[in-house]
Parts: C-alpha cells; structure tokens; sequence
C-alpha cells in the first residue's frame, strides 16, 4: 500500500522528452512525424518508453544532489539553489540524451544506438554530465565553518537515564508504524473470486457474442473482473461500440494493489498495440466532473482506441493515484479491507477524437450508476 513516488512524474517527463527529441530533430532539418510519443525519420521510426522518461537519472541525480549540497555548502540558500539545479540538469540532459541516440542511429543507418549500446551511451552521458554539475558546484563551495569549543563548566551533560529514556521513546515510535501497519494488514487465507456481471443500461446494447477488438487491459491482482463490448441503441450515436473493463478488489493486498504500477494499458513491447498519449482531464458526467486518464491507443494494423480510465475507492472516483492511496488509507483506519474497483471504456475512432470522447462521455453517463450497483452488490454477496 505504499505511496506511488514518482510515477505521476513518468509520463510527462516522456511528454517532454519527445517534445525536445522532436524539437531537436527539426531544428537539425531532419523531418519527422511524430505521434504521441512515437516519431517516424527517414531511417526508422522511434518512441518514447519509460526507460526513457528520466526518472531514474533524475532520482540519482537529486540523491547526489542533496548530499553533495549538505557537504560543500554552509549557507542554506545555496543548497536550495544546487538542488534545483539538480533537479533541472538531469531533465534537460535526458532530452539531450534522446537526440544524440536517434542521430546516432539515423547516422549510422540504424547499426548503432539500437540494441544495448542504447544503454550504455545513455549512462555513460549522464555520468559526463553529472561530472560536469559537480564539478562547477565546486566553485561555490563554502569553507567549512569552524566550531566553537564548549565551556566545560556550562555544559549541560546528557545523564545515562535520560539516554535511555530517549532511546527507548524512539525505539517505540520506530514499533508503532509496522505494527499499525500489521494489524490493519489482511491475515486471512485466500481471498475468494468476485462474481462480476456485465451491467445494463436501456440505451445500450450489450453484445455477448463476440470481441470487437482484441485490446484489454492489463490488469492484475483484481480479485473479479469483466470486459464486455456494448453497441448503442439510440440513433444519436448509429451503430457506436464502447467496451468496459470492470477491475474489483475485494481485499487489498501484496500483489493485489488497485494502484500499481504493473496494472497499464498496454505492457510494453506488446506485439499490437501502443499507448501513443496519455493525459488526465475532467469530464463532465451531467452534474459532475470527474477525472480520468486518458489513454490513445494505435494498433499495427492502424486502429485507434481512445480509453479513459479512473479508481473508485467507496462512493469516491478520481484517476490520480495520490489521492486514490489516501482515500485507500481511511478506508484501512476505518476497519474496511480496501474494497474498490478499477474502470476503464474504451472507444474506437479514426481523424479526429471528438466523436469518440462524446460517446465515452454519454456510455458513462447512462452506465455509471449501474456500474456502482454492481460493484456494490458483488461485494456484498462475496462478504
């Protein structure tokens, strides 16, 4: 149930470095065609994974960063100005980074730069750059400030009892946190299946004969689940098709986490699809607003999918993860074992995306309530 540090961070750290690469590349003359965080040249085409977002140069920079503050420097707002430098240098070098991979690929005819050497140049230039930050953070470190020497006669001295006393009241507090944590913790045997139906809604159609396309989340740990495709019934939409996914998470636990980073759209190096752009945004659902994970899928074959996709933690939906984690931890303090689900639609398109999201907008409209009755009584009936 840990807090997810960093993830929220990936994929615009992505956003950006394609925005750079692609920047770069037309400001070299070369053309390129760029969607999402995929981007064709000449010589080949290119993306954009999570490897390549940053993330970990930038956690190992930062790291560095603070400690390397902490040691050269006395005065604190020069230590805040290194870490923001630290913070801002690795980002920036990653953008380099992804240039100088794809031209050294492009340049050579797709020979270097694609297989592990990817790796290897990408460290080797970050090991360069973070040489060089610390090597001008050296310029401005301070000289270590000389201490006073006590006066042995005012010295107040830290007496046996008193040092045990303290330690035991941090020993203590060091307990208290796991054994919270225990106690809250499941200690059942294994959690029952959840029996999920597809729900109904007047203007849609469920289709139970076939898939319409051979896309579905990739979801794990959910302890029921549907994926059911839907045709609508009202002529404002003719013949639109809307799948639902349907994720339930009757006790959370160890590898059975609502918010994890292995549950995803579409696993890296999947043989079909790519998710090409992801993005949040608010839709509004009659009265309300909610917010959601927008996800465009392309296919080999040229398919597109648009997907939101959002956490409903008790009668709460929201897509950020953060506040998801929160609300999963009052759920906890208050005796519940984390009941909650994962949803996401999902809707074809080709050209522009507005159709799309109109009829994911009106599929949610008519089906979310019945989708929070049937969360409710599979939970119920499994209890």
């Amino acid at each position: 149930m840990g807090v997810p540090v960093g993830e929220g961070l990936i994929y615009p750290m992505m956003n950006f470095t394609a925005d750079f690469t692609v920047g770069m590349l037309e400001i070299t003359g070369i053309p390129v065609y760029r969607e999402g965080t995929f981007f064709t040249i000449p010589s080949g085409r290119w993306s954009v994974v999570e490897a390549c977002s940053g993330m970990r140069y930038l956690i190992a920079s930062v790291t560095l960063g603070v400690i390397f503050a902490y040691l050269f420097y006395s005065y604190w707002w020069k230590r805040v100005l290194f870490v923001a430098f630290s913070i801002l240098i690795p980002i920036i070098a990653n953008g380099f980074r992804a240039y100088m991979i794809v031209m050294i690929g492009h340049l050579s005819g797709m020979k270097l730069a694609v297989g592990i050497d990817h790796y290897i140049y990408g460290w080797v230039f970050f090991g360069i750059v973070m040489l060089i930050m610390f090597s001008i953070g050296v310029i401005w470190r301070d000289e270590p400030v000389t201490a006073p020497v006590p006066d042995p006669a005012g010295e107040q001295i830290l007496q046996p009892l008193d040092a045990i006393k303290f330690l035991s009241l941090v020993a203590a507090a060091g307990m208290f946190w796991p054994m919270l944590g225990w106690a809250l913790s499941d200690h059942g045997g294994p959690v029952a299946r959840v029996a999920v139906t597809a729900p109904t809604s007047v203007n849609w159609t469920l289709n139970e004969s076939e898939s319409i396309w051979d896309w579905r989340p990739d979801i794990t740990g959910a302890d029921g689940s549907i994926y059911a495709f839907y045709r609508s019934s009202d002529s404002e939409h003719g013949n639109a098709s809307v799948g639902l996914y349907l994720g339930i998470y009757r006790k959370q636990r160890q590898g059975a986490e609502l918010v994890s980073s292995r549950n995803m759209m579409v696993r890296q190096g999947h043989p079909v699809w790519s998710d090409t752009v992801i993005t949040s945004r608010t839709v509004s659902i009659g009265s309300r607003n909610l917010l959601v994970q927008q996800h465009q899928l392309l296919s080999r074959r040229g398919e597109r999918l648009l997907v939101w996709t959002w956490f409903m933690i008790g009668n709460h939906h929201t897509a950020n993860p953060y506040i998801a984690k929160l609300l999963e931890a009052k759920s906890r303090l208050l005796g519940r074992h984390g009941e909650a689900a994962l949803i996401a639609v999902a809707a074809p398109y080709s050209g522009k995306i507005d159709t799309a999201e109109q009829v994911l907008t009106d599929f949610i409209h008519d089906l979310l309530p019945a989708v929070q009755n049937q969360v409710r009584r599979s939970l119920k009936t499994d209890d």
